[in-house]
């Protein structure tokens, strides 16, 4: 995977990343054509194959791309959530799994399903290459 540093090609590839995992967490893996990637981005193939040199490509940094995110906006929860008391590791983890349980709630009226989950489903039983990323997920 090549590294965008103009900001059209970071905003090219990032709207080709949005517009993949939507139409993953809706259709899923198999049921989502490149094809339809690059009309919802709305980008030609070629500017596609210069982020991407596959469709298995295009998923790994969409799960980078979601598991980053995920873990931005835990801790932004969590640093808004109010310090433990005391040091006992018990309350980080406590404040850890109440920062979880609002990331989820914001997440319930998303559309489509977890990216991970739909990954995860279609491909892990069949492609050792994924299932080693979800396990690392």
């Amino acid at each position: 995977m090549r590294v965008a540093k103009q900001p059209r090609a970071v905003a090219t590839r990032e709207r080709i990343l949005a517009e993949a995992a939507g139409l993953f967490a809706l259709k899923g893996y198999h049921d989502t054509k490149i094809e339809e990637v690059l009309a919802a981005a709305n980008v030609t193939s070629g500017a596609f194959f210069h982020h991407f040199q596959s469709k298995e490509d295009l998923a790994f940094a969409v799960l980078d791309r979601h598991m980053q995110k995920r873990r931005a906006q835990l801790q932004r929860i969590e640093e808004r959530r109010k310090l433990p008391a005391s040091d006992d590791p018990l309350e980080r983890v406590f404040r850890r799994l109440d920062a979880i349980q609002e990331m989820v709630r914001r997440r319930a009226h998303g559309k489509g399903g977890c990216i991970i989950g739909n990954l995860s489903t279609a491909l892990s039983d069949t492609h050792e290459a994924f299932r080693r990323r979800l396990a690392a997920c």
